[in-house]
């Protein structure tokens, strides 16, 4: 499909890959539907994770430290030419037994078959938690 854009059903197709990959814990299935130096920024604290070894280093943290604790459900989902932007509830088991819960909108931008990364907007307490150190100490300031 190079050079054409996806339709809106291959757009939520691919998303729902992506949550599949992630889901499963695959590393490589996750950075496989990345492209190469993707970006993921979070607002609107405003700070910038980039390149793949970040990335991949973020992912495989995630999967070993916060993924089994958080969860969530997509409340809604808007489709445009390029991207794929999803609303959802989260919930993160801080310790067992106690759960808190947040609302994010995750802007997911596509370049050909793969997504250039994210942009999330939301409560920075959970942005903390699911890039806990080490990881949060690799995002870098947006300049303005």
């Amino acid at each position: 499909m190079s050079g054409q854009l996806l339709t809106k059903n291959e757009l939520l197709s691919l998303s729902a890959r992506r949550f599949q990959a992630v889901g499963s814990k695959d590393l490589e299935a996750t950075m496989a539907i990345l492209v190469d130096e993707p970006v993921f920024e979070i607002f609107p604290a405003n700070l910038r994770l980039s390149g793949q070894a970040n990335v991949r280093r973020y992912y495989a943290n995630y999967f070993a430290v916060a993924s089994d604790r958080i969860g969530g459900e997509v409340v809604d989902a808007f489709v445009s030419d390029n991207s794929v932007c999803l609303e959802m509830k989260m919930r993160y088991e801080t310790a067992p037994g106690k759960v808190e819960h947040f609302r994010i909108i995750a802007v997911q931008p596509v370049e050909g078959e793969r997504f250039t990364g994210e942009r999330l907007y939301g409560d920075e307490r959970l942005f903390r938690l699911m890039f806990p150190e080490p990881i949060w100490s690799l995002f870098e300031p947006i300049e303005p």
